[in-house]
């Protein structure tokens, strides 16, 4: 297990290498690609473990000194002659570090794993607890947005006082929840809300994060992983802000939302660590603050379906030869 394990974080990092390379020489900046593209990488790594037996092999062959080595054997007259010594010896005790690396990465993978279920069964009492929100103007505008933003059917808008800040939960039945405050929200400030959360539905940001997390409880010895769940999270923080920033024509009154948001986040006691899209958990404050402020920066858009058929022809390749690379040791001729 622990040798499949490292294998294919091997084959994940080799695969995340060369998309990342892709990325920085073609100077890809725009946020929604780049978020795209590190989601095809997550789905990757937690594809190739799977994949990998049924990949037709790519035979490499590297040199091996290995098998260039001559066996000399002695003949057996030659060969010294020892008197056999008359004492008992005692038995070594045999340390097995499969075993314990085997124990210690299940015991610290079934941690993580209950933190992530504890997580995702708190978020599921709050959506059955929450209240939903028939309020005319908050509806209005959802629709609105949803038609905008080509969302088929609607996410389910709720409200509860166990929260802070926005969150946006579920994949196939997705709902906003937004705090009980909300009433006293001006409606520049609804829309920039409703706006950054439906960018979060549309892209199905909840099923990616939920699938980081996973990633990350199984290859928790993996940099990729940790830095995987972060990245994503980022991204897909900033892509959802320039949303918001399209329907607002203030920079300065969102960041001011933004600020507030994270401002109540803090002086809240006793938080839960929800398995959902928080409004502001994610990237630091201030980077996302002066993001949100810099005039000059052009928003990022959409991954649209060219976007898509474009990373599908780079990923796909790479993903196949990651998995299927198979080094085959290859003697070196010998000099004459």
């Amino acid at each position: 297990m622990i040798s499949l394990l490292v294998e294919s974080t091997i084959r994940s990092l080799a695969f995340a290498g060369a998309i990342g390379l892709v990325l920085e020489v073609g100077r890809v900046r725009d946020v929604g690609t780049r978020l795209a593209a590190w989601t095809c990488v997550l789905y990757g790594a937690l594809l190739l473990p799977l994949a990998v037996p049924f990949l037709p092999p790519l035979p490499v062959h590297m040199p091996s000194r290995a098998a260039n080595q001559k066996v000399i054997v002695l003949p057996v007259a030659t060969q010294p002659t020892y008197r056999r010594a008359i004492f008992t010896e005692a038995p070594r005790v045999q340390f097995n570090w499969r075993t314990v690396a085997a124990d210690l990465y299940l015991a610290i993978a079934i941690g993580l794993l209950c933190r992530l279920a504890f997580g995702v069964f708190a978020t599921r009492r709050l959506r059955r607890a929450s209240r939903p929100v028939s309020d005319t103007r908050l509806q209005s505008i959802l629709s609105a947005q949803g038609l905008q933003a080509g969302i088929r059917k609607l996410p389910e808008l709720a409200e509860s006082s166990a929260l802070a800040v926005p969150i946006t939960i579920g994949w196939a039945r997705p709902s906003i929840i937004l705090p009980d405050s909300w009433r006293e929200w001006s409606d520049e400030k609804t829309e920039a809300v409703l706006a950054h959360e439906l960018s979060h539905v549309r892209r199905g940001d909840y099923a990616t994060l939920l699938a980081a997390s996973l990633y990350r409880c199984i290859f928790w010895f993996s940099p990729l992983a940790w830095w995987l769940d972060k990245q994503l999270r980022e991204l897909a923080e900033q892509a959802s802000d320039d949303s918001a920033l399209r329907v607002t024509t203030d920079r300065t009154h969102y960041a001011e939302v933004l600020l507030g948001f994270f401002k109540a986040l803090h002086n809240e006691r006793g938080r839960i660590r929800w398995q959902g899209v928080a409004m502001a958990r994610g990237a630091r404050a201030d980077r996302r603050i002066d993001r949100i402020l810099a005039e000059d920066r052009k928003l990022s858009t959409p991954a649209r379906w060219p976007v898509m058929a474009a990373l599908a022809a780079v990923t796909i390749p790479i993903l196949y030869l990651s998995g299927a690379f198979q080094p085959v040791a290859m003697a070196q001729p010998t000099p004459a």
